[in-house]
């Protein structure tokens, strides 16, 4: 999810979605939960529980709708 606020300042849905992937400070809590538990989960959560991807192999990289992710943006220590 990307706050409502971002509209006020990209040009069309390719930048929100540069922004969303590479930028900012805007921190949600990301987790991973099997596909069979995503419906309990969200029913427990007193907040939205919002699925953006799935998990594959190490070796298929970073993708995003079928395209390789950049590698850019900060990186915390190694």
């Amino acid at each position: 999810p990307v706050d409502p606020s971002v509209e006020e300042v990209v040009g069309d849905e390719a930048d929100r979605r540069e922004l969303a992937a590479h930028f900012g400070e805007d921190f949600e809590l990301v987790f991973t939960v099997p596909e069979s538990s995503l419906a309990v989960v969200r029913e427990a959560s007193p907040t939205a529980v919002t699925r953006i991807g799935t998990t594959t192999a190490a070796a298929d990289g970073v993708v995003a709708d079928g395209e390789p992710l950049p590698d850019r943006g900060y990186t915390h220590s190694d």
